[in-house]
């Protein structure tokens, strides 16, 4: 069977200006489909154009040079138009989210958004009008290589931009500020065997009691207000007080000293806390993040959330119940990804338990 060709389609108003060019193999469908489409333009589609290529590569390279001659009014954005002889990249090879911005006449901010296909999206909210009481007038688009990136700046541009129709979705609540707390853990000699810092320094010290230390005869805890704080204390403790388990210049035990902890081992023990409403999911999906090669799709079987079975309901008054894609859709997390994916308070939080 012969490949597929691929054709370029141009659109065109009734003044004859060049409004888009785009490369498809069913030119004929796209075009009817595209003269449904508004994509929030300030003018309609009178006409279009195709040309056919043999290959898809002499097509992505007419697409560059077309871009590059003819100037439409709205170019593709998945184009690298840096180089004629480059060819095009586009989102199939890698993905890209779009942060979009929704302004009226006397440019107002209605709404921000984020989107893989922003230009979709906008004329959605076009031809839906949103129930807003004014129009859309225009709208910016801006790019990014990671969805969390996407996203962060979307809370980000919430908060400082104050669009009028804010995203429901969107959790605009002030972060949780915790207090931070140094421990020291002595022997019966009343010699300094470890500092260390934790959101929860009771069950840490628990922890070192019944894996690592078992001459632990008392223990001290000291309160910060932040964990810049805490970590000053800790260096300083560290190189100081000579605790025998720490390393003196990192403030972190030595990767020979750790316990060796195992993905599944540890899902125990977080699912327990979990279960006993003493973390969130957010922390429990963070805690075992950090182990490599461990996506949240694996995390959730590790914890023994099955696809279909009911997810418990928890006693912080948040019910969460589904399958798996449900509670990851729920925690923004996507099925692949990894301990780079996750957002910085996640890291965070995960390493102020470990």
């Amino acid at each position: 069977m012969p490949n597929r060709r691929q054709a370029l389609l141009r659109f065109y108003d009734t003044d004859d200006n060049l409004l888009r060019i785009m490369r498809t193999s069913y030119p004929d469908r796209d075009a009817k489909l595209r003269r449904r489409q508004i994509f929030g333009w300030p003018t309609a589609i009178h006409r279009h154009e195709i040309e056919w290529f043999a290959t898809g590569e002499a097509c992505k390279r007419a697409a560059v040079h077309a871009h590059l001659t003819e100037h439409p009014l709205h170019p593709d954005e998945t184009l690298d138009l840096t180089s004629p002889s480059t060819p095009a990249t586009t989102r199939h090879t890698r993905r890209k989210y779009a942060l979009y911005r929704l302004f009226d006449a006397a440019n107002n901010l209605l709404y921000i958004g984020r989107s893989e296909q922003p230009e979709s999206a906008i004329a959605v909210h076009r031809m839906a009008s949103s129930g807003w009481q004014t129009t859309i007038d225009r709208h910016t688009i801006e790019w990014f290589e990671r969805q969390a990136e996407s996203r962060d700046a979307s809370r980000q541009a919430h908060l400082s931009e104050q669009p009028l129709h804010p995203d429901p979705q969107m959790d605009l609540s002030p972060p949780v500020v915790r207090p931070v707390y140094v421990y020291r853990l002595f022997d019966a000699k009343d010699e300094l065997i470890y500092v260390g810092q934790s959101y929860r320094p009771e069950w840490r010290i628990q922890q070192h009691i019944d894996y690592r230390f078992d001459d632990v005869a008392r223990w001290t805890i000291e309160q910060f207000p932040d964990r810049n704080a805490a970590s000053r204390e800790e260096r300083r403790a560290i190189a100081t007080e000579n605790p025998r388990a720490n390393i003196a210049d990192g403030g972190y035990d030595a990767e020979e000293r750790r316990p060796k902890r195992t993905p599944y081992n540890a899902a125990q023990d977080i699912k327990a806390r979990f279960l006993a409403g003493e973390i969130t999911v957010r922390t429990m999906f963070a805690e075992l993040l950090m182990f490599p090669g461990v996506t949240p799709r694996k995390a959730a079987h590790l914890l023994g959330f099955a696809d279909g079975s009911p997810i418990p309901r928890r006693a912080r008054g948040v019910a969460r119940e589904g399958t798996v894609d449900l509670m990851l859709q729920i925690n923004n997390l996507g099925p692949d990804w990894t301990v780079r994916d996750m957002p910085a308070t996640w890291r965070e939080d995960a390493m102020a338990l470990r």
